[in-house]
């Protein structure tokens, strides 16, 4: 019988090390994938982001996945993307100042990532705070995860998960979120830089037809004045 046991524990190690390799190769995948999305979404970083909250809603098996971003002079988040079961309470294009008492906001301002194992234990839902109890008894969320979005040492955005029960997200869910939000700024800025070369591209045709008009117009006047008073 000891041998048995033995054995029985040589058979669990296996499988056990057998899914941490299955789910290693799945995340490098789905890593692999999002950087193959972005390389085709120059222009348009909305196809990215819907992508990294089924890939993070999927993997860590979380009920919601949601992304928001912080406008330029940093007073409010805006809902971008939301995945996962109906939430009334929150639509896309909503907004909230940041310096509203929440978890994303928190984590926004600090960028260090945001935890709550139970959501209902929070000071926030025990003081009555509308949208903690609007978080916790109308969207049924319990267990909350807030990663941030980081450029250039600063939080420009942030991803969450929310699981309707209350289970904490592994360490290995936390860092491929991670990864997902290294990827969702590049994406960002690769946006940026493509429309910022349009529009430089554009001034640059601009000023070349301005040029050529020029030349055109002196060549005209070249043929009725001497060269020294054309130019």
């Amino acid at each position: 019988v000891k041998t048995f046991a033995e054995q029985a524990v040589i058979a669990i190690e296996n499988v056990r090390q057998f899914r941490e390799v299955q789910s290693r190769f799945e995340r490098e995948r789905i890593s692999a994938e999002i950087l193959k999305l972005i390389s085709q979404s120059r222009d348009d970083d909305r196809p990215v982001f819907d992508a990294i909250l089924d890939k993070a809603k999927h993997v860590c098996q979380a009920d919601q996945a949601s992304m928001v971003l912080v406008n330029e002079p940093r007073t409010h988040i805006r809902l971008i993307a939301d995945k996962g079961h109906h939430r009334s309470a929150f639509e896309p294009g909503t907004e909230w100042p940041i310096d509203q008492p929440l978890s994303v906001t928190e984590t926004l301002r600090t960028g260090k990532v945001s935890h709550f194992a139970d959501y209902k234990e929070t000071e926030l839902y025990k003081s009555g705070d509308p949208i903690a109890v609007r978080i916790v008894d109308i969207e049924g969320i319990r267990t909350r995860l807030s990663i941030p979005l980081l450029q250039d040492g600063r939080a420009i955005g942030v991803i969450g998960l929310s699981r309707r029960t209350v289970q904490p997200f592994s360490d290995d869910d936390i860092q491929m979120v991670e990864t997902f939000a290294a990827q969702a700024v590049i994406a960002i800025e690769n946006v940026r830089q493509f429309k910022a070369l349009e529009e430089l591209n554009s001034e640059l045709g601009d000023r070349v037809e301005e040029q050529v008009g020029e030349i055109e117009r002196m060549g005209r006047l070249k043929r009725f004045l001497p060269a020294a008073v054309a130019d």
